[in-house]
C-alpha cells in the first residue's frame, strides 16, 4: 500500500500562478496541496475497474450522427490542440471526454476528492515507461485540464536514497528542459545532495522532495513518494494554466 504522503497528486493549484503571491506563499501552497491525505488514498485504488456500466449507459445515436460524429470530433480535437496545446502522453488539453475517447483512449471513472470528472486512463497514444497509472481530470466544464502520472515502485535501501533520486533527477532535468522555471524544494536535515539520512527521513515523513516547473501555459510538479518502508515512487502532476485562468475568470464574472 502507498501509505505515506502522496506529494504530488494535487500538484499545482491555480492560485500560485496568479500575480501577487510571494515565493514563500507559493511554496506553502504547493506543499499544502501536494501532501494531501485525501489524494493519497486515490493513488492506491485498483486500476482494473469495470467500465461496462458506463458503456451501457450511452444512448445509441442516429445513423447520420454516427457518420458525422468522427469528423466533428476530429475537428474539435484539432481546435482544442490549437487553442491549448498537446498534453502529455498523447492527450489533448481542452478536449472533452468524448473527444478524448475518440482517440482510442479508455477512460474509467475514478474518485479524486474535490475534483470532478476524474478518470483513470488506459491505451494512451504515447505511454511513458516506468509509470503505471495515469489520471485525467476534465472538471465541471468537461475540458481536460489536469493529468497525473504515478510511477512504478522502486525498492531502495541505500542511506541516501540513491536509486529513487537517480530516477527523480532524470525527470527533473527533462521537465526543466521542457517547461523551465525549475524550483527545487527540500525539507529535511542537511542538504538534498549526498544526504546519508535521506532514505530514513523520507520513510519517517520528516523529509519531502519535490520540484515545480512552469512554461508555455503549463505548470508541472514532480515529487518522491513513499510506499511501505523501503519502496519509493514518483508522481508528476501537469496542469494547463490557461484553462485554469479561463475558469477563474468565469467564476469572477459570475460573482
Amino acid at each position: 500500500m502507498k501509505n505515506k504522503k502522496l506529494i504530488l497528486a494535487a500538484g499545482l493549484a491555480a492560485v500560485p500562478f496568479i500575480a501577487g503571491y510571494s515565493q514563500a506563499q507559493q511554496e506553502n501552497m504547493y506543499k499544502d496541496i501536494l501532501f494531501s491525505d485525501e489524494v493519497k488514498q486515490q493513488a492506491v485504488e485498483d486500476k482494473a475497474k469495470n467500465s461496462a456500466a458506463q458503456l451501457l449507459d450511452r444512448q445509441p445515436a442516429a445513423l447520420t450522427v454516427d457518420i458525422e460524429q468522427p469528423e466533428r470530433r476530429s475537428a474539435e480535437i484539432e481546435k482544442a490542440k490549437e487553442a491549448y496545446g498537446q498534453a502529455p502522453f498523447g492527450l489533448v488539453w481542452g478536449a472533452n471526454k468524448s473527444e478524448t475517447e475518440a482517440l482510442g483512449i479508455t477512460l474509467t471513472p475514478t474518485e479524486l476528492k474535490d475534483y470532478v470528472s476524474a478518470y483513470e486512463v488506459q491505451n494512451l497514444p504515447n505511454a511513458l515507461g516506468g509509470f503505471d497509472k495515469v489520471i485525467a481530470v476534465f472538471g465541471m466544464d468537461n475540458r481536460l485540464w489536469r493529468v497525473l502520472a504515478y510511477g512504478n515502485a522502486i525498492e531502495d535501501t541505500t542511506p541516501n536514497a540513491a536509486k529513487i533520486m537517480k530516477v527523480y533527477d532524470k525527470y527533473y532535468n527533462l521537465l526543466a528542459q521542457k517547461y523551465g522555471n525549475a524550483q527545487q524544494n527540500y525539507t529535511g536535515t542537511g542538504t538534498l545532495q549526498n544526504n546519508m539520512k535521506l532514505q530514513q527521513e523520507l520513510v519517517n515523513g520528516t523529509a519531502d522532495v519535490y520540484a515545480t516547473f512552469e512554461g508555455n501555459d503549463i505548470g508541472a510538479a514532480l515529487a518522491v513518494n513513499v510506499e511501505g518502508n523501503n519502496k519509493f515512487y514518483l508522481v508528476i502532476d501537469y496542469r494547463n494554466l490557461k484553462i485554469l485562468k479561463e475558469n477563474e475568470l468565469k467564476e469572477l464574472q459570475a460573482l
